[in-house]
């Protein structure tokens, strides 16, 4: 894993443990683990896959797009990796821009918390990105 992999997934684990302190016990338990847990500093394709979904959320990316990236997730060339986690600190980086990081007092995030379990990580994404690496 590169550093600017493991900067990316700590800043992402973070965040999406904050969103989902108020929500879905079940996905905050998923998050605190690699936030604090046994997983702490390890990398799974759904942090990113999280992350792309919550940048959708602001229509930074559209669906054709997440799945193109997750293509290149699935490739063994490591060059493709990197290019994804420069796109995920692109998108990020013009999210954070714009709205700031999450914060539930934030008018542009009330809603994400309160979706997050059906917009931001369903089982539907979860099981999708795991087949990636």
């Amino acid at each position: 894993m590169t550093k600017e992999m493991k900067t990316l997934t700590k800043e992402i684990v973070e965040e999406h443990h904050r969103i989902t302190e108020v929500g879905d016990s079940n996905l905050n338990y998923l998050w605190w683990m690699y936030h604090d847990g046994t997983k702490k500093g390890d990398w799974k394709p759904f942090i990113y896959m999280a992350e792309l979904q919550l940048v959708k959320r602001f229509d930074y990316i559209n669906d054709s797009e997440i799945q193109n990236l997750v293509s290149m997730m699935e490739s063994k060339d490591e060059d493709n990796m990197n290019i994804v986690t420069l796109a995920i600190m692109s998108l990020r980086q013009l999210r954070i821009t714009e709205h700031g990081i999450y914060d539930k007092a934030k008018k542009e995030y009330l809603q994400i918390a309160e979706t997050y379990p059906s917009e931001i990580l369903n089982h539907e994404v979860f099981t999708q990105t795991m087949k990636a690496r």
